[in-house]
């Protein structure tokens, strides 16, 4: 791949994922704290809201592990009802990373 083609892949996830993330972060909180439902979801289980996190985004590494194996695998944003696409499952993962260094960073 040359650089060109990888600056378009880029910069294309970099517009999707911030609008992304925002779209769905009621499902990360219902209130101020934006990792209100980490908390909610350790404290109930017996972890810690880091390793909730881990587990959350791992749903989307195995998606992505079993479309990396699938040759007929496209890039797509899917939408419009359809199930998500090969670039909304790997910035929901890039997304909980984030996620994840928010709730590291919350440690300091």
């Amino acid at each position: 791949m040359d650089v060109k083609r990888f600056e378009e892949i880029y910069k294309d996830f970099e517009e999707h994922e911030r609008s992304l993330l925002l779209s769905k972060r009621s499902e990360y909180a219902m209130n101020e704290d934006c990792l209100s439902n980490f908390k909610a979801t350790a404290a109930s289980c017996g972890m810690e809201p880091e390793e909730v996190c881990v587990v959350l985004m791992m749903k989307h590494v195995q998606a992505i592990c079993k479309m990396a194996r699938d040759k007929s695998v496209r890039l797509s944003w899917g939408g419009n009802g359809a199930i998500e696409g090969t670039n909304q499952r790997i910035s929901d993962a890039r997304n909980y990373l984030m996620l994840l260094a928010a709730l590291i960073g919350e440690r300091e």
